[in-house]
C-alpha cells in the first residue's frame, strides 16, 4: 500500500481527479490522507466531498474552510440557499473567500448538505500515522508538539500559520525542533505567494503541500514514504470560466 497525502483541494474536483491519475492512485489499495479545505473556491465542492466519502482508504483532517461550511450547513438546512441573499445570510468572510462557489455547488444537491457536513465534522484536527503528523494549519505550541496537540481546539489547529512561518524563517544555526515526530505535513498557507516554482516546500521537518490550488497554483499529492510528488495543471486552466477564490 502506498501512502499519499493531498493538499488543499478547495472544490477543484477536476484538479483532484487529474493529480490522482498522474500519481497512479489505486483507490482499492492506496491510502489517501487529506490535509483539509476540501471545499470553497472552485465550483465542485459537492463532488469532492462525495468522492472522499466513498473512498475506502481515505483519512483526513479538517480545515478552516470545512469548519466554515459546517457552520453554514445549519442555515442551509433551515432556509435553503437563496442566491440573491448569500452575502446577507452567511458569514461575509466565508462567502467572499470561496464560500459562494460552495453554496452554488450545494444548491444543486441540497439533499447532501447534512451528510456531507456530518462527514467533515467527523474529521479530526490532526492525525498521527506512525511517526508522521498531519494537520491543516499547525500547532501554536510547536516547540512541544507531541504534548501540546491534545490541548488545542480543532479551530486553533485549522487556523494556525505561526508554526510554518516559524520553521520557514528560523535561525539556521539554531533551527526549531519538530519534537515527537519525524515529519509534519500541512496545508492552509499557500506557498505560491513566495515560491513561484509551485513545488512542495520542505523546511526543518515540515512539508507544506498547499501550492495554491485554491488560487493561482497547483494541487499537490506526495508519497509520504518516498517523497515523490505529482501536481495538477494550474487549476484555473481547468476552470477557465471560474474565478476560484478571487
Amino acid at each position: 500500500m502506498r501512502r499519499l497525502a493531498i493538499g488543499d483541494i478547495h472544490g477543484g474536483y477536476l484538479a483532484m481527479l487529474q493529480v490522482l491519475e498522474r500519481a497512479g492512485f489505486d483507490p482499492a489499495g492506496d491510502l489517501l490522507v487529506g490535509l483539509g479545505d476540501y471545499v470553497d473556491g472552485w465550483p465542485d465542492s459537492h463532488d469532492v466531498v462525495k468522492y472522499l466519502m466513498e473512498l475506502k482508504n481515505f483519512r483526513g483532517v479538517i480545515g478552516n474552510h470545512d469548519l466554515w461550511f459546517i457552520e453554514a450547513s445549519q442555515e442551509i438546512r433551515k432556509n435553503g440557499i437563496e442566491v440573491d441573499e448569500l452575502y446577507h445570510t452567511f458569514d461575509y468572510n466565508w462567502v467572499s473567500q470561496g464560500g459562494e462557489a460552495t453554496l452554488l455547488s450545494y444548491q444543486r444537491h441540497l439533499e447532501s448538505v447534512e451528510s456531507h457536513a456530518r462527514f467533515l465534522a467527523g474529521l479530526p484536527g490532526y492525525l498521527e500515522i506512525e511517526d508522521k503528523l498531519f494537520i491543516h494549519g499547525g500547532c501554536p505550541l510547536w516547540n512541544d508538539l507531541k504534548n501540546a496537540l491534545p490541548q488545542y481546539t480543532t479551530y486553533s489547529l485549522a487556523w494556525d500559520r505561526e508554526m510554518f512561518y516559524s520553521f520557514l524563517t528560523c535561525d539556521k544555526k539554531n533551527p526549531p525542533v519538530l519534537s515527537g515526530f519525524s515529519e509534519c505535513y500541512i496545508g492552509h498557507t499557500s506557498t505560491s505567494r513566495f515560491d513561484k516554482t509551485l513545488k512542495p516546500v520542505f523546511c526543518n521537518g515540515i512539508w507544506n503541500i498547499d501550492q495554491g490550488g485554491g488560487w493561482e497554483g497547483k494541487l499537490t499529492i506526495i508519497d509520504i514514504d518516498s517523497h515523490e510528488y505529482w501536481q495538477s495543471d494550474i487549476v484555473h486552466h481547468l476552470y477557465p470560466d471560474e474565478r476560484g477564490r478571487g
